[in-house]
C-alpha cells in the first residue's frame, strides 16, 4: 500500500474534530483570562512558552548531537527530534505576544525606576532577617549536596 493511498480511520477524523472543540474552548478562556487579569496572564503564557521551548530546543540539541557524533543510536528517534525542532519559527511568532504587550506586566518592577526605588527600600527594611533565612537554606543546600555526594 503506497502512502498516498493509506487512509486514516474514522476515529482519528472524530478525535481531530474534539480535540479542536477542546482547543477553541482553551482559547476563549486564554482570551478571557488576558482580559480580566492580564499579569496572571502573562505568567501563565510565559511559563508555557519556556516549556515548549525547552522542548524545542532540546530536541534541537539532541539532533545536532547526533548528527555530530555520527551515532546510530538516535536512528528511531531522529524524525520525531527533527519535527520537533522545524517549530522554532512558530516559536518565535509565539514570543511576540510577550515582547510587545506582556514586557510591562511580567517585568514591571525592572522597568520601572519608581517601583524599583519602592521595592530596594522594602527590601532594604526587612532585610536582616531575609539575610539568616537566605543563609540558612544555603547551609542546608549545601549539606544535603554533600550528603547527596557521599551516597554517589
Amino acid at each position: 500500500m503506497a502512502a498516498q493511498e493509506y487512509q486514516a480511520p474514522e476515529s482519528v477524523g472524530r478525535l481531530q474534530q474534539r480535540a479542536l472543540v477542546i482547543g477553541g474552548v482553551a482559547l476563549l478562556v486564554s482570551i478571557l483570562g488576558a482580559v480580566r487579569t492580564p499579569g496572571l496572564f502573562y505568567q501563565s503564557y510565559l511559563m508555557s512558552f519556556l516549556l515548549i521551548l525547552g522542548l524545542t530546543v532540546g530536541s534541537l540539541g539532541l539532533v545536532m548531537l547526533q548528527h555530530l557524533v555520527s551515532g546510530h543510536w538516535g536512528i528511531i528517534i531522529r524524525r520525531p527530534l527533527e519535527s520537533a525542532t522545524r517549530t522554532l519559527p512558530l516559536i518565535v511568532a509565539f514570543f511576540l505576544p510577550i515582547v510587545f504587550f506582556g514586557m510591562k506586566y511580567l517585568y514591571a518592577a525592572w522597568l520601572d525606576p519608581e517601583e524599583r526605588q519602592k521595592r530596594t527600600a522594602v527590601a532594604v527594611s526587612a532585610g536582616v532577617s531575609d539575610q539568616r533565612a537566605l543563609s540558612s537554606a544555603r547551609g542546608h543546600l549545601f549539606r544535603d549536596l554533600a550528603c547527596a555526594d557521599v551516597h554517589l
